[in-house]
């Protein structure tokens, strides 16, 4: 276990380190644009046009993902305008296993588990409610111990 433990933990700093340089490279793009174009738009649009690969570009966030073989973790950097410093703010940064942390209700690794309040919408994860419909829960055993005949 501990073993696997620091495998983990290595993957994940390797992610975060590689998210790190993927910033950096955006950040080249933003200097150069921020020289080139003082209005806000322009500043914009000459970035989407530059973005490094693997990136994408929506409104004024950009999106990218790192990925090792079992670990993907999720990045998003909100752009500040032309001129001011730092030039992005993090958004979202965000590690989870490929596939795996998906449950029934599409939380992900990043919420919070089983207590109800961040579960899909509309839905409650209550396991002491009751069935929908007549059939879906468990059988429950006669208490006289006969078996119906119906």
């Amino acid at each position: 276990l501990s073993l696997r433990s620091t495998e983990t933990r290595q993957e994940a700093y390797g992610l975060f380190a590689q998210a790190e340089r993927s910033l950096a490279k955006l950040d080249a793009v933003l200097v150069s644009a921020g020289k080139e174009n003082a209005d806000a738009e322009a500043y914009l649009a000459a970035a989407a046009e530059r973005l490094p690969e693997g990136m994408r570009m929506e409104g004024d966030q950009v999106f990218w993902e790192e990925k090792t073989e079992n670990r993907i973790l999720e990045c998003a950097v909100r752009l500040t305008g032309p001129g001011e410093n730092p030039r992005t703010r993090w958004t979202k940064h965000r590690l989870g296993e490929a596939d795996i942390w998906e449950d029934d209700f599409g939380d992900d690794f990043g919420d919070d588990f089983g207590d109800g309040a961040e579960d899909g919408p509309g839905e409650e994860t209550d396991p002491e409610e009751e069935p929908a419909e007549p059939g879906d829960g468990p059988e429950e055993e006669d208490p006289s111990g006969e078996e119906n005949a119906e």
